[in-house]
């Protein structure tokens, strides 16, 4: 394994900056599906129950979309990584 490479075969500061985006993911659906289940179960009427869904579900994705954007980023720095350590090897 080339040096300052994880197991991976890419920097440490890719692969961690890569499991910190993953890590804030599964935060937001943790309590995107704990808000849920608590709405689910509370005696909020059904019309008023479906609009507060609505904002959860608008907030999740709102809270999602820079840490979807940065992995995109990520990954196409990890591509570029692989590529270019393929193709300067002789």
């Amino acid at each position: 394994m080339a040096p300052n490479r994880t197991h991976l075969g890419c920097p440490p500061e890719l692969e961690s900056a890569i499991e910190e985006e993953l890590s804030v993911l599964g935060s937001i659906e943790a309590r995107y599906t704990d808000e849920l289940a608590r709405l689910e179960q509370s005696d909020t009427s059904g019309s008023a129950k479906e609009r507060l869904r609505q904002q959860l579900e608008w907030r999740r994705k709102s809270a999602r979309e820079p840490h979807v954007l940065k992995l995109t980023e990520l990954r196409q720095r990890l591509l570029a990584e692989t590529i270019w350590r393929f193709e300067t090897k002789h």
